[in-house]
């Protein structure tokens, strides 16, 4: 043993009175009470915290769905924006001959463009 262990073993003991130890038998029994009181809120709120975690995973499951939804989503209003941008460059593109088809025929021409239309179409 260390020499203050030692010393503490050879000192006469402390009178103490009955009262003093149910004092100190209190003190513990009170902190003891706070303890077990401690330890049963940490359980409580671990459980909700549980609780509140398998909420949340669950939440995050239904989403993961939901987010790859809405990338195909995307990616088909994608497609169809560059399907509109390509269409409306195309007509800038054609040969001369198609490009003055596709212009705005007078009330007068509209019998005679018509007819040469056809024409084409029939001959391809």
């Amino acid at each position: 043993m260390s020499d203050s262990c030692k010393g503490a073993l050879d000192a006469p003991a402390i009178p103490t009175t009955i009262e003093e130890t149910y004092a100190l038998r209190g003190r513990l029994t009170a902190l003891l009470a706070q303890t077990v009181q401690a330890e049963t809120e940490i359980r409580y709120r671990i459980a909700d915290l549980e609780t509140e975690a398998g909420r949340l995973r669950a939440q995050l499951e239904q989403t993961a769905p939901a987010i790859e939804t809405l990338g195909r989503s995307i990616a088909t209003v994608d497609e169809a924006i560059r399907r509109r941008i390509r269409d409306l460059r195309a007509p800038a593109a054609l040969p001369a001959e198609t490009a003055a088809e596709a212009r705005v025929e007078t009330p007068a021409e509209p019998a005679t463009r018509s007819r040469q239309r056809e024409g084409r179409r029939r001959s391809h």
